[in-house]
């Protein structure tokens, strides 16, 4: 490799940590680990767009690396950054499908991203605060509402969950099988 060819090698790799770096940056979100490590663990291949921007395909999608970075960070369990630092409005996807109002874009950031991605004419159109279009009356009337939507509900009166009448949720277990037949057998064995 000749000495010209190793400073432009030297100068892309370089030029593509700034950038990825930078991206860290935007995200606005402190990572336990350092850069390196965290987008070991991140674990996607990222490609840079024609003007040197770092991308990732995260949720089936090709997103800007620090789009990507949030969402993985929302995803993961604790320990990966301080969560108190993840951006709350739209579940750390600002711009995101769940923004129902412009309360939901709370930082100047976040309403930006919107316009941006979407244009100043839908963010006009948006109302001011979430509507709820139908009456809550029982607890999977709530589960179905966006986060969002919860938020605002809860922030305005705490103790919603407490006047609603209960309904199972079909995902959780409702409640604990016992496998008489496999009991007796145990216990014949261990001599009961």
């Amino acid at each position: 490799m000749t000495e010209q060819n190793e400073q432009t090698h030297t100068r892309e790799i370089g030029w593509e940590a700034k950038a990825i770096n930078e991206a860290f940056t935007r995200t606005g979100i402190k990572y336990t680990a350092s850069n390196a490590d965290t987008l070991a663990a991140f674990g996607r291949e990222v490609q840079f767009d024609d003007d040197g921007q770092p991308h990732a395909l995260y949720d089936s999608e090709i997103l800007p690396l620090e789009d990507a970075l949030t969402r993985w960070a929302a995803d993961q369990a604790e320990g990966v950054c301080d969560r108190r630092t993840l951006p709350r409005s739209a579940a750390g996807r600002p711009g995101g499908s769940e923004v129902t109002s412009r309360e939901d874009l709370r930082t100047v950031k976040d309403r930006s991203d919107f316009i941006t991605k979407f244009g100043l004419d839908t963010y006009e159109k948006l109302p001011a605060k979430t509507q709820v279009t139908k009456e809550l009356v029982t607890h999977a009337d709530f589960r179905a509402l966006s986060l969002a939507q919860k938020t605002r509900i809860i922030r305005e009166n705490p103790d919603i969950l407490s006047k609603l009448k209960h309904t199972p949720n079909p995902d959780q277990v409702a409640g604990a099988y016992v496998n008489r037949e496999l009991l007796e057998r145990q216990k014949r064995l261990q001599g009961r």
